[in-house]
C-alpha cells in the first residue's frame, strides 16, 4: 500500500496488516504515525467542536421566549413576503418602488390583539417604506382599495375582524421554521 502522510524518512509503501482492534492506515516510520495520530485528533475536535455548537444552539432556543420566536417568524416572514413580491409596484399608490420595500401590513400588528393575522399572507404586501408605509401610516384607505381587488372583499373583512389566538411555543417554531423554507422555495424559484 501506499503511505498517504509521506513524512521525511516514509519508504513510500508498506505491508498493509489487519487485526481485531485496528486496521493499519500509514507505514511505520514515526514521523507518518505522528502525522497521522494529529490529523485523527484534529478530526475528533472538529467532530466535538460540531456537536457542542449544536448542543448550545438547542438549548439557546429552548430559552427563548414566545414573543422572541414570533419576532424571529415575522422577521422571516416580511422576507418571503418581499421576495413574493420582488419588481411588483406598492399595493397602496401602484406605483414601482424606488426606494426600500417594506412588507407592509393592513391590519397593524403593532399591538397583541392582531397577532393571529400577522403572519396572513393577505394582510403583508410589498410596500414603499418612504412614501407609504412610514410616511401615510400605511396608506390604509388605498392598501384597502387594492386589497380587495386582489383577495376579495370577504378575505378583507376576515382581516378586518379575524378572531383572537395565542400561538404557543412549538407553533411559533413551527411558524419560524415554515417561513424559512418558504424563502428558500421563492429564492429557489428566482434563479
Amino acid at each position: 500500500m501506499k503511505c498517504r502522510e509521506k513524512q521525511p524518512g516514509c519508504a513510500g509503501t508498506y505491508e498493509r496488516w489487519t487485526s481485531h482492534i485496528q486496521r493499519q492506515a500509514v507505514c511505520q516510520n514515526p514521523s507518518c504515525l505522528l502525522s497521522k495520530a494529529e490529523k485523527n485528533r484534529q478530526k475528533a475536535e472538529a467532530k466535538k467542536a460540531k456537536r457542542d455548537r449544536a448542543t448550545t444552539r438547542k438549548q439557546k432556543q429552548a430559552a427563548k421566549t414566545i414573543k422572541e420566536l414570533l419576532k424571529e417568524a415575522q422577521t422571516w416572514c416580511n422576507r418571503a413576503i418581499l421576495l413574493r413580491d420582488k419588481g411588483k409596484p406598492c399595493i397602496s399608490c401602484g406605483k414601482p418602488p424606488t426606494g426600500k420595500v417594506d412588507a407592509g401590513h393592513y391590519v397593524a400588528v403593532g399591538t397583541g390583539a392582531h397577532w393571529p393575522i400577522r403572519f396572513h399572507w393577505a394582510n403583508i404586501n410589498g410596500q414603499c417604506s418612504q412614501y407609504c408605509n412610514c410616511g401615510l401610516s400605511g396608506n390604509i384607505i388605498e392598501y384597502r382599495k387594492a386589497l380587495v381587488d386582489m383577495v376579495g372583499i370577504e378575505m378583507v373583512e376576515y382581516l378586518e375582524n379575524h378572531p383572537a389566538y395565542s400561538y404557543s411555543k412549538e407553533e411559533a417554531i413551527e411558524l419560524k421554521a415554515h417561513f424559512m423554507e418558504e424563502c428558500r422555495r421563492l429564492e429557489r424559484e428566482a434563479e
